[in-house]
């Protein structure tokens, strides 16, 4: 980001006149990151929430004997809010700030660790020690990367050989506890497609030793899964990814396990004389799992999972007529599910055994990251050790959290660099799919979820519209291309490092779990969908200003709006309709022309017309057409 150059002031009292002090939507906090955080190179960030339609903002320093304005730019305005930031110097020690804006009608506003004022006085000013500001080392390779997810069991068959005995045909309609006959060499026989397609990363869902097809529930944390090729299979996937420049991340859970962890089995067969018992949370002995049979009311969830315990895990199970739970573990489980007894990683043992895990597969395999599942229910300092110990063989190691909504505690630069953007895929099912929100409230959604964390997290967050816990896109667009395109078209665009679902560039459609893992259609390959989204991949990986330029929002009316991504030799336009009616939309002035367009759209001098569900990019400066 370009740094902004300061204005040297008299006084930071009242830099534009007596403040208006109306309640005011002013939110700076020094100590968020994602309003003041450190740069690689040193520099400050500086974020600021205000209301909509401000005319100006500055953040006024006193450092030394100098007091300095530095003026923000506008980020955006929609709603009720706009957002407005700034890079500016590098700076040493301590200093003091406040800020100050100029409301819609022209009205000046200050803002103070008190709150709105009227002016800045002595003991008025944010306290600011560079050295606690917050920087984040994360990887380079990961901002703006476009990372594909695959569920190993439904991408593709590489080799036969490895089906479980009771596999199904491809093309069947996945169960929850069915196989298709995915693996791992299926991956790397087809890492051409990932290539073509334009893929920087892929992301796998669990493949280590499970009974299971999703691998949540993990048997053995330090074996592949032979159905899927065993770790011979692992290693000539790397190779494979690796060749190509394409990093791979792994998944997995440290919060629960299967029975047949050998710990957890431990526990059953000896019970409280286990040296494994206090790795987990026994509420009662004997260890058993309490079933009311005439609660269940025929559910087949609870059913089958007390066929797999007795299939799989050997736990006793115990038939009571009273009163209680259906299904009740004496021991803590994930959701109480009995077939997830939870890991207590406030274990010491416990815990160096999963960090040991961690760094196996990063040491043998030079895996690139991790996406880590229910994050929010392991202790904070357990992921702060996990990085510490994965950056001391891998600095570059790639941090992934699986939190939905609201992860800032996780990503303040001690644990987690990114986390599964599930805000941002909320935003476009919301708006573009379901048409529960309007565009004003669309773009009111970005512009928070841009202030939300450090400019560090958001060029790295997993942005998502769908993945292996949710339906389809497309299925809850009705079923509608160009709903599922004019959210990709987004996602492309959009600061944060995509994430496609495998499959949703053909696309494949899906229900809830576990019809949101079909097989991959190779057959549906070049389809009119898939090359649409082949050349905005493309565009964006030959485009600096589509993977790490700055972002601002230029305009929307009713339906449409367009913004911009933008280095110093690049801009990027942007221009989405979401609504039913052909609508123009007013643009600055550029030199290019539309390089990629859904639907219909067209240029008249500052002007664009879009069609009905369009959307296009013009490129202004170097750039090819695609």
């Amino acid at each position: 980001m370009t740094r902004v150059a300061p204005i040297p002031l008299e006084s930071d009292v009242q830099i534009f006149g007596n403040g208006n002090v109306r309640p005011h939507r002013l939110v700076f906090d020094p100590s968020d990151p994602a309003f003041l955080s450190r740069t690689t190179e040193g520099a400050l960030s500086v974020r600021l929430v205000a209301p909509a339609g401000c005319r100006e903002a500055m953040f006024a320093i006193r450092y030394d004997d100098r007091i300095l304005g530095y003026p923000l730019r506008p980020v955006g305005s929609a709603g009720g809010l706009s957002l407005w930031e700034a890079c500016i110097e590098p700076f040493t020690g301590r200093f003091e700030c406040s800020i100050a804006v100029r409301l819609a009608e022209g009205a000046p506003a200050y803002l103070s660790p008190t709150g709105v004022t009227s002016a800045i006085e002595r003991i008025d000013r944010f306290q600011v020690d560079v050295s606690e500001v917050a920087h984040h080392e994360a990887p380079e390779w990961a901002a703006g990367a476009v990372i594909y997810q695959i569920f190993p069991d439904r991408f593709a068959n590489g080799d036969p050989a490895l089906n479980p005995p009771d596999v199904e045909p491809w093309d069947a309609k996945p169960g929850s506890a069915s196989f298709l006959g995915g693996d791992l060499r299926g991956i790397a026989a087809r890492v051409d497609h990932l290539v073509e397609l334009g893929v920087d990363a892929v992301y796998l869902n669990p493949i280590f030793t499970s009974p299971s097809n999703h691998r949540y529930d993990t048997a053995d944390y330090y074996s592949v899964d032979p159905v899927l090729g065993g770790d011979d299979a692992l290693g000539e996937l790397v190779g494979a990814l690796h060749g190509h420049g394409i990093r791979l991340i792994l998944d997995t859970s440290f919060n629960h396990c299967h029975p047949q962890f050998f710990a957890f089995a431990d526990v059953v067969a000896n019970g409280e004389r286990s040296a494994y018992a206090d790795w987990f949370v026994i509420r009662d002995w004997p260890l058993r799992v309490i079933h009311r049979p005439h609660l269940l009311d025929g559910s087949a969830y609870w059913v089958r999972h007390i066929q797999r315990l007795e299939r799989e895990a050997g736990i006793p199970i115990e038939i009571r007529h009273d009163d209680g739970p259906a299904v009740e573990p004496t021991y803590d489980a994930w959701y109480g599910v009995p077939i997830m007894p939870r890991i207590d990683l406030s274990n010491a043992a416990a815990r160096r055994y999963m960090l040991g895990v961690a760094t196996h597969w990063v040491r043998k395999f030079d895996i690139d990251g991790w996406r880590m599942d229910v994050v929010r229910y392991i202790d904070h300092d357990f992921w702060a050790e996990l990085r510490s110990e994965l950056h001391a063989v891998k600095p570059d190691t790639f941090l992934i959290a699986e939190v939905m909504g609201d992860a800032r505690r996780w990503l303040h630069g001690g644990e987690f660099d990114a986390t599964m953007n599930y805000t941002f895929r909320e935003l476009c099912l919301d708006h573009i799919a379901l048409g529960r929100i309007d565009v004003e409230s669309f773009l009111e959604g970005l512009l928070e979820l841009l202030a939300m964390y450090s400019p560090t997290v958001t060029h790295r967050n997993h942005n998502l519209l769908g993945s292996h816990d949710t339906p389809r896109f497309v299925t809850l667009a009705g079923g509608d291309e160009r709903k599922l395109l004019l959210a990709t078209l987004i996602q492309l665009t959009f600061p944060g490092a995509p994430g496609l679902y495998y499959g949703d560039e053909l696309p494949i459609a899906g229900e809830g779990d576990p019809d949101n893992r079909r097989g991959f259609d190779w057959d549906a390959v070049g389809s009119a969908h898939h090359d649409a989204v082949r050349r905005l991949l493309r565009l964006r990986h030959e485009s600096p200003a589509l993977r790490k330029g700055r972002f601002t929002l230029l305009a929307h009316r009713r339906t449409a709006f367009a913004y911009q991504r933008e280095t110093e030799d690049e801009r990027i336009v942007v221009a989405v309709n979401t609504g039913a009616r052909a609508l123009t939309l007013e643009l600055p002035r550029l030199d290019g022309g539309v390089v990629w367009s859904a639907g219909s759209a067209s240029r008249d001098g500052r002007s664009i017309r879009l069609g009905a569900c369009s959307g296009a990019v013009i490129i202004d400066g170097h750039g090819t057409r695609v």
